[in-house]
């Protein structure tokens, strides 16, 4: 055995001896270059792309063996751009002479340099690389067609430096470039992980936006499925610019694990985690369409809680002014994200943003040319009046617009956009309950839809203080200023938690019942109440209104008639009443009524005048009559019940009225008694209507809002 040992050892040795002075004569007789055109040609016929060497390439002996290629091109494909698709300044490919003998290739440390790799699309769709990689016809086999079986592929490694890709999009009118590409990698062989390291900077030409990625992770390769599989991944994007958010940003990327199929063009990847301005993006999903737009994408997505103002910080944007610091303070949510051409959509998206949950749906087309987009939106208790900033007051009045600044540049982008016109939109909003600076709507459902520059809704409803709310308006928003029409019907809604939510008053009581059709151009308070045309009724039923008790004023004034003491009514009184009723025309901010009625215990009024909206002028005559208290509440008009009647005159303002009477004209007629009637009379309904215009006038801002 020994000598047998012997004689394999000296054998495998002469062979080896033998195989080296091969290599050496081959090196020394044989002249590579002479075979250029051999090249050439075998390339061109496999790829249909011609080969250019601008230098001599050479035998490299050590440290292994290896040739060494100077300046090449490759052509584009035909019907690109004349330039070169490939370039290389140099590189150098080792090759391992004595796996050959077992069927085996492996090549040595692979250095490129210099590289400069031009991509496209034309404007029909197709690349620059599509025969490249099966998807066109090529003057070779079909890579799918190849026979490798037994086939050992090995690279002791790949480093590649100085190298530049750039992307020319022809159809999407796009472009950018990877420049000073540098990467390595370590030992590559069949399904065996490899380290992978690298960094190369990123730029767009058409827009202010460049920036730097660096990335590493572990990668393996099936050469001969062509699969990949990359894991523990690690990107880290810092990117500069005026289309960056913030003008400078700064993603962190990991991946968990990535299986690429290049044949199947499809792409798995899970435990994605994106982290930048103060958020955390969390993914598992598939591709379908790699090397050109994806013909499919689905991922499950979750953002975790996060806090909204340091979001907006880090995005240079400025929160909503003047809200508390609690606001907007935090959020998160998680849904399912799909995407296929010509449309996208998000199903089952919950989530939560400060105390507010939610359930969304958004489904997107826009393969034609008007875009359509249809939502779902379910809301649990929703405080919308926090998000907006308080009226500011002036000295004696208030602001005429009664949105704050960023909300009212939003609905103006909104309203006065282009978009409007060339989109379908259908939405279906719901909230358990709805707050609006203190007042509370139940059970809120909304239909809106937005089409050819107009929005509207059909319907929106609401429950609201043992009542109901129902709605519906419209806006043409393409029109400069945008037109409204609304209508809105109240019914039995009981005023007093209404008005003591809205007003911070709780002397009013009864249910409301009231109507109004309005409309009007414009965005703003201070626009809208000088144009504002339409109709509102209104039903006031068992209630109280507070200020004064007309009843026990008058049979006070008829017991001490002879004291001739100046009686007032208190602000703690109030009168009930069985209803009170009206209508009114409103013509160019005008509101005209001449239909007041109020009937209670002992008392009868009507009334009529104008109310001018935007400086609150008022001109009213109201008509106030003490009757016997079975009188009152009756079923006859106030110009058919018998009793005293004193006309009274209100001008100056809601804020500020000013009442008189003529009462000589009535003590002519009907004698002394009825000036003192009278003049209590008028300091009553004065009380009223100056508790009224003082609710009015310090709490306007919530009612304009």
């Amino acid at each position: 055995m020994k000598i047998i040992g012997r004689v394999f050892l000296v054998l495998l040795g002469s062979a080896a001896g033998l195989l080296l002075c091969l290599v050496l004569f081959f090196a020394t007789f044989f002249d590579i270059n002479d075979c250029r055109k051999a090249i050439i040609d075998a390339v061109f016929a496999h790829s249909g792309r011609t080969i250019h060497f601008s230098e001599d390439i050479h035998f490299d002996l050590m440290p292994t063996l290896g040739v060494q290629l100077g300046r090449l091109e490759i052509s584009n494909a035909a019907g690109f751009a004349a330039s070169p698709m490939i370039e290389i300044d140099s590189a150098r490919v080792g090759v391992r002479f004595l796996p050959l003998f077992l069927g085996e290739i492996q090549f040595g440390p692979v250095q490129v340099k210099g590289l400069r790799l031009n991509l496209e699309r034309d404007a029909a769709g197709s690349t620059n690389w599509d025969d490249l990689v099966g998807r066109k016809k090529s003057h070779g086999r079909h890579p799918e067609q190849a026979d490798h079986t037994g086939l050992v592929f090995e690279v002791a490694g790949v480093e590649i430096h100085n190298a530049t890709v750039t992307w020319q999009d022809h159809l999407a009118g796009r472009a950018f470039s990877l420049g000073d590409i540098n990467c390595s990698t370590g030992r590559i062989a069949n399904n065996t992980p490899f380290p992978v390291k690298g960094e190369f900077s990123y730029s767009q030409p058409e827009s202010d936006f460049h920036g730097t990625i660096h990335f590493e992770g572990v990668s393996s390769a099936d050469f001969l499925q062509h699969r990949w599989k990359h894991t523990s991944m690690h990107v880290s994007l810092v990117a500069t610019g005026k289309d960056i958010p913030g003008g400078k940003g700064k993603l962190d990327i990991r991946l968990g694990q990535a299986l690429v199929d290049i044949r199947q063009r499809h792409a798995e990847f899970q435990k994605l985690i994106v982290t930048g301005y103060g958020m955390v993006l969390r993914a598992d999903g598939i591709i379908q369409g790699l090397l050109s737009d994806p013909d499919a994408l689905e991922a499950q997505v979750e953002i975790p809680l996060f806090d909204i103002r340091e979001v907006l910080e880090r995005l240079k944007v400025d929160p909503l002014p003047n809200v508390h610091p609690a606001i907007l303070s935090r959020a998160h949510g998680k849904g399912s994200f799909t995407y296929v051409p010509g449309k996208i959509e998000l199903r089952d998206v919950t989530g939560q943003v400060d105390e507010t949950s939610l359930l969304a749906g958004i489904q997107i087309e826009y393969a034609h040319d008007h875009p359509r987009c249809q939502i779902s939106l379910n809301l649990g208790k929703l405080d919308l009046g926090q998000y907006f900033s308080r009226l500011k007051k002036t000295q004696n009045n208030l602001s005429r617009d009664s949105l704050p600044n960023p909300v009212s540049q939003v609905l103006g982008r909104i309203l006065h956009g282009q978009w409007l016109k060339r989109v379908s939109i259908g939405a279906h909003v719901s909230a358990e309950k709805l707050l609006v600076r203190g007042i509370r709507f139940d059970t809120v459902q909304a239909d809106l839809s937005a089409a050819n520059g107009e929005i509207q809704s059909s319907s929106v409803t609401s429950g609201l203080y043992g009542g109901t709310l129902s709605a519906s308006f419209s806006v043409q928003a393409a029109e400069k200023p945008p037109y409204t029409q609304l209508f809105f019907d109240l019914k039995k809604v009981d005023v007093r938690p209404f008005f003591s939510d809205m007003l911070g008053e709780n002397s009013y009581a009864g249910l409301l019942d009231y109507t109004a059709s309005v409309s009007f151009s414009g965005m703003h308070l201070s626009e809208i109440v000088k144009n504002v045309n339409g109709k509102v009724a209104f039903h006031l039923s068992d209630g109280v209104f507070p200020g004064v008790d007309l009843v026990r004023m008058a049979r006070q004034t008829q017991a001490e008639r002879a004291h001739r003491k100046p009686l007032k009514g208190s602000r703690l009184d109030s009168t009930r009443f069985g209803s009170i009723t009206g209508s009114g025309i409103l013509s160019a901010g005008v509101l005209q009524n001449k239909d007041l009625e109020v009937r209670a215990m002992g008392l009868r009024a009507s009334g009529q005048g104008s109310l001018v909206l935007a400086s609150h002028e008022l001109d009213y005559l109201l008509k106030a009559k003490l009757v016997p208290i079975s009188e009152g509440e009756s079923d006859k008009a106030s110009c058919d019940v018998f009793g005293i009647m004193v006309p009274i005159q209100v001008a100056g303002t809601v804020e500020e009225p000013h009442y008189w009477v003529s009462v000589s004209e009535y003590a002519k007629s009907l004698g002394a008694s009825v000036i003192d009637t009278a003049g209590d009379l008028l300091r009553s309904v004065r009380d009223i209507f100056s508790g009224a215009g003082h609710s009015v006038a310090g709490k306007r801002a919530s009612m304009a809002e």
